[in-house]
């Protein structure tokens, strides 16, 4: 799922990874807790995440993130990188969902 970008960048934050590239509205970025943004994932995206914890997340799913109000470009303590390969999550995060696969209920950070 490709989008066009916009001139002027500062009406909205542009994410680059995995060879593509998503640029995201200002107003869809404001930051939710992990907490409050992962149950509004697809339980398919729920189980792929928590299966392939550690490993780049898939353009597809950065923009569900996005979508469900988690924001991959800013400074929340579960991002972590984006490489050329994709996006990561932070240690600490990938801590939380691996936590939540494991049926614990980690503490609201």
């Amino acid at each position: 799922m490709a989008i066009g970008i916009p001139r002027n960048l500062s009406l909205g934050v542009l994410f680059r990874g995995a060879g593509s590239k998503f640029w995201w509205p200002k107003w869809q970025t404001s930051v939710m807790r992990i907490e409050q943004w992962w149950p509004r994932l697809k339980p398919s995206t729920r189980e792929w995440l928590v299966e392939n914890n550690g490993d780049a997340v898939p353009p597809e799913m950065i923009v569900e993130i996005t979508q469900a109000g988690g924001s991959v470009s800013s400074d929340a303590w579960w991002v972590g990188e984006s490489r050329p390969s994709g996006f990561y999550f932070s240690d600490e995060g990938v801590d939380w969902i691996e936590a939540v696969g494991n049926g614990e209920v980690p503490e609201p950070r």
